[in-house]
């Protein structure tokens, strides 16, 4: 809803349905983003109570729901874009809950995305944030190594990130894939939604055993970080040696994120042993053949039942079911009480 036409059609389109159904307005749910137009809408009616309802967490729920969990579960939602609680933007998420309430328990590293949405169309803009946000002068220096035709750029770049101008800090797997993508050449510019991370999980192969890059993961303010610093460097050195292929660096990639995160869930279990073991997959990254596969693959070795979609889909196609199901267990907590 982000042009004048989409909003009019919105408006008509529910004025309509309101119309035709003829529910009662008793509840309206809309996403937790301060900024979403339907924040806007959901004024123009008499609802009588409006529920925001946190992007992953309408995630969490339209799994949930979608395999009837009850009870409380463990959560992985990967995907590109999510205003999160603490103002930043969340992607790359682990939650432990139900689709009342949730609990964050471990993301990844926060960085700079200089010029906001600016990165998601050009995923040369996200690399550089996210190295220099993670390495410094380092991340800089691999910065002109990567990208020579943005050289009259990258002193601008730096500049908004150290003095925090038109720039947010986010987490999320789509920037990651963004920023991999662009710094192996396969896509600096998004001509379409998606473009880079497509293209690079097109180059994965299921079938190339190759071992995962470095990652750390840390403990910062009670939650599990995960840290792809130590990745992003290996992967500027193969990119510079020229000695792998796409394909091999591209299959690397994906399987240090399935270890990173098969690793994260051990630690939670061993933190948290009286949690169920059961765990939903969410976000639009698992219509990602590679991650998804492999990840149920690893975890249910590491003694996990893993649930994902099956008739709700995955990515933002599922959110209002999601809402919707938040919505209704809140309101089914609040009649109980």
């Amino acid at each position: 809803l982000d042009n004048v036409n989409t909003i009019e059609h919105y408006q008509n389109e529910l004025k309509h349905l309101l119309k035709w159904v003829d529910p009662k307005q008793e509840i309206g749910v809309i996403d937790y983003h301060p900024n979403y137009q339907t924040r806007k809408i959901v004024e123009e009616f008499a609802f009588e109570k409006v529920v925001e309802v946190q992007h992953h967490h309408a995630h969490m729920a339209a799994c949930l729901a979608d395999n009837n969990l009850d009870d409380d579960a463990f959560a992985i939602i990967l995907d590109g874009t999510g205003y999160g609680l603490d103002g930043n933007i969340w992607g790359f998420e682990v939650f432990y809950g139900n689709c009342s309430r949730f609990d964050r328990l471990a993301h990844l590293h926060y960085t700079a995305l200089p010029g906001g949405e600016a990165c998601i169309r050009e995923p040369w803009r996200n690399a550089v944030g996210m190295l220099i946000s993670l390495l410094g002068e380092k991340g800089y220096e691999l910065s002109k190594q990567l990208f020579p035709s943005q050289q009259q750029a990258l002193p601008v770049l730096r500049a908004m990130i150290e003095k925090r101008m038109n720039t947010v800090y986010a987490g999320t797997c789509g920037r990651l894939f963004d920023a991999v993508s662009s710094m192996m050449g396969v896509c600096e510019k998004s001509t379409y939604d998606g473009e880079a991370a497509i293209s690079l999980s097109e180059l994965a192969d299921m079938n190339l055993r190759v071992d995962p890059y470095r990652y750390e993961i840390e403990k910062h303010d009670h939650l599990l970080r995960f840290n792809f610093s130590p990745m992003l460097l290996q992967i500027a050195e193969d990119v510079a040696s020229g000695e792998k292929k796409e394909t091999e660096m591209s299959t690397a990639f994906h399987e240090t994120i399935v270890q990173a995160l098969v690793d994260g869930m051990k630690q939670l279990q061993q933190r948290f042993p009286h949690y169920n073991k059961k765990i939903v997959l969410s976000g639009g990254s698992f219509h990602n053949r590679y991650l998804k596969q492999r990840l149920i693959h690893c975890l249910t070795e590491a003694g996990f039942e893993v649930f994902t979609h099956r008739r709700i889909p995955c990515s933002d196609g599922g959110l209002s079911y999601g809402q919707l199901m938040v919505a209704a267990a809140k309101r089914e907590e609040t009649t109980c009480v």
